[in-house]
């Protein structure tokens, strides 16, 4: 986790070398649990340093050994952070995109994981404002800004904030 915390403070390159360090060394000990976790950590921080062909290929990893391992929570996490990474592709498919991240909303939404569900309506309100679809941005971004506020979830409602006063 230090790996994602590092990248979204400031230092997008050495949180992906620390995260990527972690993914290694359960690799490479054979340690089967925990890896899909570590691959969403790594994607995450491809992602915050702007690398969204290794945060696509990392989160891809991550979702397919969430689903193959049983690991409910992690593929809801998996999907919304896919459906984000795949929203900044060159060739993503808009409403594919828009369908990953429902679907990890609503796996998440059966786990009754606020934090991470509000973080799917951000994205989803993230991705329709760069969409200029200003009705159901403003939508996503209420519902999220309205939990981050709830759960002072400072980071998330901070760049709510930003998103919704555009």
């Amino acid at each position: 986790m230090s790996g994602v915390t590092e990248a979204y403070i400031g230092d997008p390159i050495r949180g992906r070398a620390l995260a990527e360090e972690g993914l290694n060394a359960y690799q490479e000990a054979g340690i089967s649990g925990q890896v899909s976790t570590l691959q969403c950590y790594v994607g995450m921080c491809c992602y915050a340093s702007g690398d969204f062909e290794d945060a696509n290929l990392f989160m891809k990893k991550a979702l397919a050994s969430a689903m193959e391992n049983g690991e409910a929570y992690l593929k809801g996490v998996a999907l919304i952070w896919d459906g984000r990474i795949m929203g900044q592709l060159p060739d993503n498919a808009p409403l594919k995109t828009v369908q990953r991240i429902e679907e990890g909303i609503d796996v998440l939404a059966e786990l009754d994981t606020k934090p991470d569900l509000s973080i799917g309506h951000f994205f989803l309100g993230e991705l329709y404002t760069r969409r200029n679809q200003k009705k159901e941005a403003k939508t996503h971004l209420k519902t999220a800004g309205t939990s981050f506020k709830e759960m002072n979830m400072d980071y998330w409602l901070e760049e709510t904030e930003k998103i919704m006063n555009r």
